[in-house]
């Protein structure tokens, strides 16, 4: 669809190369707005496969998307290196729905 969000049926996945900023995730809120009321999906995962680096805004922005589509249609997926520090420092791993 965009830059960084895939959508396949009712599922957005969103997918950043390198660091996932302020100001990329600016982009990416308007790609998942997108996805989500206008193209009526329901499913979001983040795929940080080739994501080097997250800031908080990213952890904002995934609670937001949480709560907007509910914790069994929210998933983290390949958080690595830098990314997986930042989610378990927020504790976030104990919060979302994330595959190693």
């Amino acid at each position: 669809m965009g830059n960084f969000v895939d959508i396949e049926n009712e599922t957005v996945t969103v997918r950043v190369a390198g660091p996932y900023d302020v100001v990329t995730g600016m982009t990416v809120n308007k790609e998942l707005d997108v996805a989500l009321l206008q193209k009526g999906c329901s499913r979001v995962i983040f795929d940080f496969k080739d994501t080097t680096y997250t800031d908080s805004s990213v952890n904002h922005q995934m609670k937001k998307i949480r709560n907007t589509v509910g914790k069994d249609n929210f998933f983290i997926i390949n958080p690595s290196g830098r990314v997986l520090k930042a989610l378990q420092t927020a504790k976030l791993d104990k919060v979302f729905n994330i595959s190693y």
